[in-house]
């Protein structure tokens, strides 16, 4: 059996957007695994630049393909001669997630207790997320779209 690298990453988040460090992890990734794939885990992130930004979903679509669009160009030439790709997390979308999207729909709104239990996660993480937000805003200048 072979193995695959995998290595997913969140779509602007600081530590992703600096080239040495992803040159870092094309080369370990080639080093160490005869197929790699770096997952660039773009179309949830529309969630987060709603929830987080009160941005349309078309804005958040368009903010994310300019960050996937960077990021391509930023990797291009150390991915030249490896083994490593760059593929979309909407790449991997096909009917099973379409189905489980919606068994997840269903229970939510059938269920109370797990659609209270989604609920309470879901202000726990946006609550964390703002929280990060104005720490790093201290910390790091925010960078914006063009």
């Amino acid at each position: 059996m072979s193995r695959v690298g995998v290595l997913p990453i969140s779509i602007g988040k600081t530590h992703f957007e600096n080239k040495k460090n992803m040159e870092f992890y094309v080369a370990y990734l080639d080093r160490n695994f005869p197929e790699s794939y770096i997952i660039l885990v773009d179309t949830p992130k529309r969630h987060n630049f709603m929830a987080l930004e009160g941005l349309s979903e078309d804005e958040a679509l368009r903010r994310i393909d300019l960050n996937v669009m960077r990021l391509f160009q930023m990797l291009a030439d150390s991915l030249v001669n490896t083994s490593v790709q760059v593929k979309r997390f909407r790449d991997f979308w096909d009917r099973n997630a379409e189905e489980n999207l919606e068994v997840l729909a269903n229970a939510y709104e059938g269920d109370e207790q797990f659609k209270e239990d989604a609920n309470n996660l879901l202000q726990e993480f946006l609550e964390r997320a703002q929280q990060r937000i104005i720490q790093e805003g201290e910390l790091i200048p925010r960078i914006k779209d063009y």
